[in-house]
């Protein structure tokens, strides 16, 4: 009996050792990553969940934090705890299953729409660019958990997420720049009394069948540096003239006329143009009537303005005066696609604008069809 408790413990033992030689499945590294991003939405889904786009970065990158050549992000969309506090909360981050938005999950990856190279990239996702490609390949991130941590002020990310099917092993440990990304209150019928610098261009000839030249001025607001607050205005004046022309200009929407104000449209590829209120960096409201008046004695112009958006239901007025800087349409050559920019030329983003790579809707989309130009 003795012995064939001895053989069965022999044969216990055998198994265990077996076992214990199985050669572990090893899963490909997504690489060293060197910085990363938490960029807060607050509660961009009206849902009582706040969401995050926790970003990794491997790879040279400029001040913007855009990719210098080769890299890769890997940015995952995160449902956290409503707090006041800036950062994401530490816990075990799983894929959402339903369309309540849980706490502590992070939205899979898929394609919205489609564009010329990508499609709209929503959710978790994983961007590689090799060499000098600005056209990156991508691989959707469907499975898998992710771990927060913190030691100290320094970020842990790890875990093993599922990419296109294939699981990817990611890490890291480091630092992470954190940004209040939540659209800025805008105020209720502006106004606007604290005007102080203009900038102008003539885009000429510039409408289809209208036989005006197409003005465009900017009105910037003395705290725009801080606010991002402006007036952009389209006139149809007459021809010839090299310094912005003066008059009354209505506004009447759907409209265009010489001697009109343009209203403010927006089409369907998020092109702006017209007249617009905007404030935080983004187009707010779009005249849909209403008048600018400007007059001037020598250089020194006082523009006069009241404005009414139908659509959003808000009103915005002001005065300026002052002198006027010109420029060329080369100089502002985005004006002619999307009008709206800063004093730097830089464009102010639409309420459709990109986030990271996903696409977060517009109220205006369907608001009026875009006049036809040249």
């Amino acid at each position: 009996m003795k012995k064939v408790l001895l053989l069965i413990a022999t044969a216990i033992l055998a198994l265990s050792g077996c076992r214990e030689k199985v050669e572990p499945v090893y899963v490909d590294s997504l690489g060293n990553f060197n910085d990363a991003t938490a960029k807060f939405y607050g509660d961009f889904y009206g849902n009582g969940t706040h969401n995050y786009f926790l970003t990794l970065f491997s790879g040279y990158m400029d001040d913007n934090y855009e990719l210098l050549g080769a890299g890769r992000y890997v940015s995952f969309e995160l449902n956290v705890p409503a707090s006041p506090a800036l950062g994401i909360p530490a816990g075990t981050y799983t894929p959402q299953k339903n369309e309540r938005y849980p706490e502590y999950t992070y939205l899979k990856g898929y394609r919205g729409g489609l564009d010329e190279n990508l499609g709209i990239i929503s959710g978790s996702y994983v961007f590689t660019y090799e060499g000098s490609s600005d056209v990156p390949s991508v691989m959707m991130i469907t499975d898998g958990s992710i771990r927060v941590a913190y030691a100290g002020n320094r970020l842990l990310v790890n875990g093993i997420i599922v990419a296109d099917g294939h699981e990817y092993e990611l890490r890291y440990e480091g630092n992470v720049y954190a940004l209040d990304m939540r659209t800025p209150d805008v105020p209720t019928n502006p106004v606007l009394n604290r005007l102080n610098d203009c900038e102008a261009v003539n885009y000429g000839k510039n409408y289809n069948n209208v036989n005006a030249d197409d003005w465009w001025f900017c009105l910037y607001s003395e705290d725009f540096d801080d606010t991002k607050e402006c007036v952009e205005f389209e006139i149809l004046a007459p021809t010839g003239s090299t310094t912005l022309p003066t008059g009354t200009y209505r506004i009447e929407n759907e409209v265009i006329a010489p001697g009109m104000g343009v209203y403010g449209w927006v089409n369907d590829d998020d092109t702006f143009g017209g007249t617009w209120y905007c404030y935080g960096g983004y187009a707010t409201y779009g005249a849909t009537e209403g008048y600018v008046n400007i007059t001037a004695v020598g250089d020194r112009y006082t523009i006069d303005f009241s404005c009414y958006d139908g659509v959003e239901e808000n009103s915005f007025s002001g005065r300026f005066s002052g002198g006027i800087r010109y420029f060329e349409p080369s100089d502002f050559a985005v004006a002619k696609s999307c009008s709206v920019k800063t004093k730097s030329g830089d464009v102010l983003v639409s309420t459709a604008h990109v986030r990271d790579g996903k696409h977060v809707g517009s109220r205006r989309l369907a608001r009026i069809p875009q006049p036809s130009r040249q």
